[in-house]
């Protein structure tokens, strides 16, 4: 009996290990199989329709694969807008209902069943967020506002269908942080170094964001980011591999938060495969976003998949920096080690500058393009040598031609900015107000 349990044992070290080194074989870029944006574009015709019919799967995501089933700490989305609202319109807190706008009363009402798109309400409404976001970008002391909701402790901020806008939890693991921390850290430094400045995207100069793993803008197949192929120089992909490796116990600590909270989610999102022109370094995440030492501008991340949540987790020894939401009036402070997963698409969001120290963050996210909606049941018949396609599919024959090895550094990478906030949006669409109350509902076509 104990040699078969020895056995049984063995059996299942002997998967675990597979299982990682499969993991780690498909963290990287392949030069010799994963494409980037051109050479995915170069897959048509039988090429084209077979990857859609049979290497590209994917599951639609519900709303209700938004709501938690772990939660115990839940605040409901009508309660805490209502709460806001009075105090917006109230002096001195009296709480008198007679001194607060029809208007907002209206919206108040409004919140308990469905989202009311009345114009005339929402035209005020939007003029109200209009001075909020003035008042939040002259007044870095928001914090300290009485009206704003500081959510500090683990929970949940739910809509009125129970549907999460905003999880905080911890990281219950010190030595996934701290990897994770040092990895970035070190990624940072080095390319901030001048004697790197080669090693620099474009991206990096600008902003100080790079985006790793699995892209589908533009294009009809899924491909390779251009930050994860380091296709701006060739000497660089080292530097890239040994960050995504340092990335695997954190990124495995995510998927196991999205399992345990949002079973459904996560069940959905392992079964989606871009392969075989992409790497899969994040588990159930095709993508993440490293912003390192800088803060965002305010802004909807409109190609974020509408019924999943990104997962933000700041990393660091820093002062300031919290993420604020302005449509919910609520503020997290961030600190290292938390997970904030928030829905993105729908929820308008920024942080407040730095007061001290060196922040990066890290968000998971999956992109609304990555669920493969291609009616395939009515895709027809297809004559064809398979096996051929399939090993076209998986050698990328050469087509990766934009790669390219820099021996000096170019203008834009010496001229990096000094700036610390990051410049991606212009104008804010303030008709996403609307959906930011009612996460359900469809953004309108404007």
């Amino acid at each position: 009996m104990q040699v078969f349990i020895k056995q049984q044992q063995q059996q299942q070290q002997q998967q675990e290990q597979q299982q990682q080194q499969q993991q780690q074989d498909n963290i990287i870029f392949n030069p010799s199989q994963h494409r980037c944006q051109t050479a995915s574009n170069k897959a048509t015709g039988d090429k084209l329709k077979y990857y859609q019919k049979n290497l590209w799967k994917s599951i639609s995501l519900n709303p209700s694969d938004k709501i938690s089933t772990k939660i115990q700490n839940k605040i409901p989305l009508n309660n805490l807008l209502a709460e806001f609202l009075i105090k917006e319109c109230t002096k001195n807190y009296s709480l008198k209902l007679s001194n607060i706008p029809l208007v907002y009363l209206q919206l108040i009402i409004s919140i308990k069943d469905d989202v009311d798109k009345d114009n005339i309400i929402w035209d005020k409404v939007a003029r109200w967020f209009k001075e909020l976001i003035n008042s939040a970008k002259q007044n870095n002391g928001l914090a300290k506002n009485e009206n704003i909701h500081c959510f500090d402790n683990p929970g949940c901020i739910v809509d009125q269908n129970d549907q999460t806008l905003i999880h905080l939890e911890k990281v219950n693991d010190s030595d996934v942080l701290l990897k994770a921390t040092k990895a970035v850290n070190e990624y940072y430094f080095h390319l901030v170094d001048e004697n790197n400045a080669s090693h620099r995207s474009k991206k990096f100069c600008q902003n100080f964001i790079e985006h790793f793993g699995a892209y589908r803008l533009y294009t009809n197949l899924p491909y390779t980011s251009l930050h994860t192929a380091s296709t701006h120089n060739t000497d660089h992909q080292i530097c890239v591999d040994n960050l995504l490796y340092s990335l695997i116990p954190l990124s495995n600590y995510i998927n196991k938060f999205v399992q345990d909270n949002y079973s459904n989610m996560y069940l959905k999102l392992r079964q989606l495969s871009l392969s075989p022109f992409v790497p899969k370094p994040f588990g159930i995440f095709p993508m993440i976003a490293i912003n390192f030492n800088t803060i965002s501008d305010y802004h909807w991340d409109e190609n974020d998949a509408s019924n999943c949540l990104c997962c933000l987790v700041p990393l660091g020894d820093f002062q300031g920096g919290e993420l604020y939401f302005p449509q919910l009036r609520t503020l997290v402070s961030l600190r290292p080690g938390q997970i904030v997963a928030f829905s993105s698409h729908f929820l308008l969001h920024s942080n407040f500058p730095l007061t001290r120290g060196i922040r990066h963050s890290i968000v998971y996210f999956v992109h609304n393009v990555c669920f493969n909606n291609n009616n395939l049941d009515n895709m027809e018949i297809m004559d064809i040598n398979e096996a051929e396609l399939i090993k076209d599919l998986y050698d990328n024959q050469g087509l990766n031609t934009k790669r390219v090895k820099l021996t000096e550094a170019l203008t834009y990478q010496k001229n990096m900015t000094n700036g610390c906030t990051d410049k991606r949006r212009g104008d804010i669409p303030l008709y996403h107000a609307i959906n930011g109350l009612g996460a359900e509902v469809s953004i309108p076509n404007k």
